[in-house]
């Protein structure tokens, strides 16, 4: 798979009124399309960590870009290269 920029747009956890869904903002526009949920009915899980999860989800395209960025722009040693390569192959649906 190649390279992504995922929506292209900012994903943010909506905790108003469609609960457990992580929407896109739209510049410019009055929609915010859904583009992934989280579970809200998780019984193990308490109502704190089902919030960080959604906001570890709604960050993750922010880190992809960061990671990458770090990959491409930054002098790293060679296994943090393989360490943010997993990751983003990971991201990617690679592994």
């Amino acid at each position: 798979m190649n390279d992504i920029n995922f929506t292209g747009v900012k994903w943010v956890v909506d905790l108003g009124g469609t609960i457990g869904h992580i929407k896109a903002i739209l510049v410019g526009s009055d929609k915010t399309p859904t583009v992934a949920r989280y579970d809200v009915e998780t019984l193990s899980l308490n109502d704190d960590h089902k919030k960080a999860n959604a906001h570890l989800i709604a960050a993750a395209p922010d880190m992809y870009l960061l990671l990458r960025d770090i990959l491409n722009n930054y002098e790293t040693d060679t296994h943090m290269d393989n360490q943010i390569n997993v990751v983003l192959s990971k991201a990617r649906g690679e592994l």
